[in-house]
């Protein structure tokens, strides 16, 4: 049995508990949009047939409606591994009425509006991974190593981070262990992608961007993930890392041990 809470964001104000109903599924993210809470579904069984998106009822945690074959996430519908994203949703949204959901091995992003749900843009990618990939890797590593097979295959996977505004798309992908970030300009119909995006707000020294967490109307979230924070935590020490205009620089400069991974806040130009 499955229990999920929500509060609101700014206060912690706490809401509601949400039991959620009893079925042979996993539901590992969450998205309230439009007045209504939708989830993706991971079945524990590969066999099982279905959706991979619900809609679950408010009071009674019961699936009111489902979307999307798994062939959306190329075949996965979740089974013996369990597979989800560090530190970062299958959902994205800004404050506005459509929301993005992106499966992990999809190469197609879902928009879900207030009424209607549908496929909103698709990465053309020649190395994406197949159903034919995944069925092969579950069936050679008994699911244990998927992602390292996929890797090491030179397939692409996972779309993360993804953000939107104005103009622009922007979000990375797997491949071969790295990271590729791509911007797309839907004014001028171009696309740029590379390996290194380099964070030249914050920082006078070069320092990565990790990935972003989400967006509002006015700017983007991005995370200093946990996997990084000891090293963060050292460069931060020295001379001329942190542009000394910084918003909370004194702050920054002395962050403890123990620190929880750091969000910055980038505001878009008016």
């Amino acid at each position: 049995m499955l229990l999920k809470y929500y509060c609101i964001i700014y206060t912690g104000k706490y809401i509601n508990t949400i039991k959620l109903e009893e079925r042979a599924i996993n539901c590992l993210h969450i998205q309230y949009n439009n007045k209504k809470l939708y989830t993706d579904i991971n079945y524990w069984h590969a066999n099982e047939n279905g959706c991979i998106l619900q809609e679950i009822d408010l009071s009674t945690g019961k699936q009111k409606q489902c979307w999307l074959d798994p062939q959306y996430n190329k075949g996965w519908n979740g089974g013996i591994v369990t597979i989800t994203r560090m530190e970062e949703s299958s959902f994205y949204a800004r404050y506005q009425e459509v929301c993005k959901y992106i499966p992990f091995f999809s190469d197609t992003i879902i928009a879900i509006g207030k009424n209607q749900i549908e496929p909103y843009a698709v990465l053309k990618e020649r190395d994406w991974v197949t159903s034919k990939d995944l069925s092969k890797i579950i069936e050679n590593n008994d699911g244990g190593l998927v992602l390292q097979a996929i890797a090491d295959k030179g397939a692409s996977y996972n779309i993360s981070s993804y953000m939107e505004w104005n103009d622009f798309i922007c979000f990375y992908y797997m491949k071969f262990h790295k990271k590729y970030f791509v911007l797309y300009n839907k004014k001028t119909g171009k696309t740029r992608i590379t390996q290194e995006l380099i964070n030249d707000i914050g920082y006078d020294k070069p320092w990565l961007i990790n990935s972003f967490a989400c967006s509002d109307e006015n700017g983007l979230y991005e995370i200093t993930n946990m996997f990084s924070i000891n090293r963060y935590l050292e460069r931060v020490k020295e001379d001329g890392f942190l542009k000394k205009n910084l918003d909370k620089y004194e702050q920054l400069k002395n962050l403890p041990e123990d620190t929880n991974p750091v969000i910055f806040y980038y505001e878009f130009k008016k």
